[in-house]
């Protein structure tokens, strides 16, 4: 089964994809592997992908596909990568 979700982000598009792509940051929101860059807006591992998009006044819209996952599970990995770059980038 995969799994396709979708959410906005209150960060630019290249903090999120920082953020995703960080080796110090990776195990707090991807499960397993390691993800890396596929082009301007998008990153791949062996278990799936995420698109970055703007979201336009310094947001994002985030699409996360996870192969052999459920959609409740899809949705905690975008949580926990969402939460993650709010916690590092958008302190005060």
């Amino acid at each position: 089964m995969t799994a396709t979700v979708r959410r906005g982000a209150n960060a630019l598009p290249e903090i999120v994809l920082n953020t995703a792509t960080d080796p110090a940051r990776t195990a707090s929101w991807l499960p397993s592997g390691v993800p890396g860059p596929v082009g301007d807006s998008r990153v791949e591992w062996d278990g799936g992908s995420l698109r970055v998009r703007s979201g336009g006044a310094g947001a994002s819209e985030i699409e996360l596909t996870v192969h052999d996952a459920d959609e409740a599970t899809a949705r905690r990995v975008l949580d926990a990568l969402v939460d993650e770059v709010e916690q590092n980038f958008n302190v005060g």
